[in-house]
């Protein structure tokens, strides 16, 4: 492999746990010419990438991303729906 990439996000207790079980099941699908490890360690999400090429790079980068990102956006709603 040759492009690399780590992310590391602090996230809170129970939106670690939901990140975590969401993203590994994804780690099992095999995205062309690249490999992914999602991990979590001291409050930390930890996800590292590495693909053939930088294309490849980016666009597994971006599939995660999103879905991290979207994760956290229907974690913030279902909290605001419990606080009303």
């Amino acid at each position: 492999m040759e492009a690399e990439a780590e992310v590391r996000v602090k996230l809170p207790r129970d939106l670690l746990e939901i990140a975590l079980n969401s993203l590994l099941p994804e780690t099992k699908v095999l995205f062309p010419r690249t490999r992914v490890k999602v991990e979590s360690l001291n409050g930390e999400l930890i996800l590292e990438f590495e693909a053939k090429d930088t294309s490849a790079l980016r666009a597994v980068l971006n599939s995660y991303l999103g879905w991290l990102k979207m994760i956290d956006e229907i974690y913030r709603s279902l909290e605001r729906q419990k606080a009303s």
